[in-house]
């Protein structure tokens, strides 16, 4: 790794490669209760004594068996020549990638954590158990989901992003003094998909560093018209994010390359982002005016650019 890729883990870093191999890191349902995957199915991998590394002996006869290991290597090696393709054409930063895609449970892995959160109690963001991180996930289209999580989560530009806590949370809330704190978290890294339509992943977008003075109490409404209170912030986002994968999040390069409409009804329309595939979708206009619904594809057009004659 050091002669390839300029590139030495840390410490944390090898013993989560450790509990990772070993299956400690992920977990299963066993008894009632949340356990470690090698505990669940009764397999014992690695053994780690005093700093070095060794099979146990149900894993050295896996080992010795021709067609195992060959499969095992072919795998191992296949991993690292698809990371160093990814690295060829990104940057490091601490782990990740940047804008590569990552799932939760691989940020968690990245980050060095003892093991993985349940994915139901992580929602827009987590921290580690040792508070020195918070893994901020963001869903930037929030179409789908109820009135009490349409958070204002949004880019103000390239270089600050604007965010909304969990809701019932206010400034004494524990996360958010954590968050305040300028030593702890030593990590904020942000993570953004356009919509859900995407999938699972996240792009990794860089670290955060909230602004001190930004942090304010404020309210969302829920499905029942109550008002919950929330904390909003404003980061700064570093590096700035590229110009590309920015209009790419925001839509704000939308731009209509061809329609076929009839007076007032459903426009048939294709429209493109810079560096995306191009995207077809039907326009409904229920008046004269600008589109309101948008069928098949869960993206926003901005207006200023629908050219409609």
């Amino acid at each position: 790794m050091e002669d390839r890729f300029d590139y030495v883990p840390i410490a944390e870093t090898i013993s989560s490669v450790f509990r990772n191999i070993a299956l400690q890191f992920v977990k299963g349902r066993s008894g009632g209760q949340e356990v470690p995957l090698a505990e669940k199915l009764g397999l014992d991998i690695l053994i780690s004594d005093g700093g070095r590394v060794s099979p146990t002996e149900a894993f050295g006869r896996c080992l010795s068996k021709h067609s195992f290991k060959n499969f095992l290597l072919d795998s191992a090696n296949y991993s690292i020549e698809k990371w160093a393709g990814a690295l060829s054409n990104s940057t490091l930063h601490d782990g990740f990638m940047l804008y590569e895609k990552y799932s939760r449970k691989d940020v968690f892995k990245i980050l060095n954590w003892g093991d993985s959160p349940n994915a139901q109690n992580v929602g827009g963001y987590q921290m580690s158990r040792d508070k020195k991180d918070i893994a901020i996930f963001v869903t930037y289209e929030k179409n789908d989901h109820s009135s009490s999580t349409q958070y204002e989560d949004e880019f103000i530009d390239e270089s600050q992003f604007r965010w909304m806590s969990k809701n019932r949370r206010y400034i004494s809330s524990p996360e958010i003094v954590q968050l305040r704190n300028t030593v702890s978290p030593s990590r904020l890294p942000l993570f953004i998909k356009k919509s859900n339509d995407e999938g699972l992943d996240f792009y990794y977008m860089g670290e955060l560093e909230p602004i001190q003075d930004s942090f304010e109490e404020t309210t969302i409404e829920n499905d029942n018209n109550q008002q919950l209170p929330v904390v909003r912030v404003r980061f700064n986002v570093l590096p700035h994010v590229e110009t590309s994968i920015y209009k790419y999040i925001t839509g704000a390069d939308a731009e209509v390359l061809l329609y076929d409409y009839n007076n007032l009804g459903t426009y048939d329309i294709e429209y493109a982002f810079s560096n995306s595939p191009v995207f077809q979708a039907q326009v409904v206009f229920d008046s004269i005016g600008f589109g309101k619904s948008f069928k098949g594809v869960n993206l926003e057009i901005q207006y200023s650019k629908i050219i409609l004659g």
